[in-house]
């Protein structure tokens, strides 16, 4: 689960041994990204027999997984028909976090002037280097523009550079990790931005943030596919970034908007899981 999670959701754990013996839980809910055949989880599992299961499925290769319910809110993506009670898929199930509801405001002399603020979002740990490669190619291409708000850690290997290059922007800043009512905010305030095609894509959606999605590792094929697909959004492969003319790209962006883009992304989606997760329990 995301490390802010819906008051819904009452315990994370990740070994049974964590939980007190007088709790019973009347669900379970198992990610299959961190699911290990030989792990606690399948202990868990047999510890309560009572509780239903909520299988969280990151591939969506195969419907028939275990688990009452089975969530995967992959953008475009449809349960089989005849199906869609259990499998809860696409991105109207998608679990933002709650902060995002409750943006807080950069402090007022942070804000970037109105239509150039650029939220660059690599995502993660920046495994590929991507907020410094977006900022060299900015520079190369238009760097007079925009003031980039780049969301980079000081122990990343990049950030000195990064630090560096924002120098070289009319305006701009880094950011240390921020929770989701900060982001919020941020996205509220920029114009535009550039992210992997992870799950911020999402909570961008949410916001009404135009971007670029990048596809910056394997597993984001997939989204980035359908982010231009169905929201109509420019995405790059992470080797096109820094031959990419990225200022006109982001131009264009903003000039088109992006509110009316984003059909299904409503917020509503944790809601949606609980309200079947109850259903289920009436039965």
């Amino acid at each position: 689960m995301p490390d802010e999670m819906p008051a819904a959701f009452e315990a994370r754990i990740s070994d049974p041994r964590d939980l007190p013996v007088e709790v019973r839980p009347s669900w379970i809910v198992l990610d299959d990204l961190h699911l290990q055949p030989a792990g606690p989880m399948p202990g868990l599992v047999a510890a309560y027999p009572q509780a239903r299961i909520l299988m969280i499925d990151d591939d969506a290769e195969e419907w028939d997984v275990c688990g009452d319910l089975v969530l995967n809110p992959e953008l475009g993506l449809r349960a089989p028909e005849g199906k869609e009670a259990r499998l809860l898929w696409g991105e109207r199930f998608a679990p933002l976090r709650p902060g995002l509801a409750d943006p807080l405001p950069p402090p007022p002399g942070a804000r970037p002037p109105e239509g150039r603020g650029l939220l660059v979002l690599p995502g993660g740990t920046d495994p590929t280097g991507l907020a410094r490669a977006v900022l060299e190619q900015l520079l190369a291409t238009d760097a007079g523009h925009f003031h980039p708000v780049v969301i980079l850690a000081s122990e990343h290997p990049d950030a000195a550079a990064v630090d560096r290059l924002l120098g070289r922007f009319p305006g701009g800043c880094r950011l240390e990790k921020v929770d989701s009512r900060r982001l919020a905010g941020w996205m509220r305030v920029c114009a535009a931005g550039v992210l992997a095609c992870g799950s911020s894509v999402y909570e961008a959606a949410a916001l009404g943030l135009p971007f670029l999605g990048v596809v910056a590792v394997e597993n984001q094929i997939i989204k980035g596919a359908a982010v231009e697909r169905l929201w109509r959004l420019p995405v790059l492969e992470r080797s096109r970034v820094p031959h990419a003319p990225l200022g006109m790209i982001l131009r264009r962006l903003v000039e088109s908007g992006g509110c009316d883009r984003f059909v299904g992304i409503d917020g509503g989606g944790a809601s949606r899981v609980v309200d079947r997760m109850e259903a289920l329990e009436r039965f």
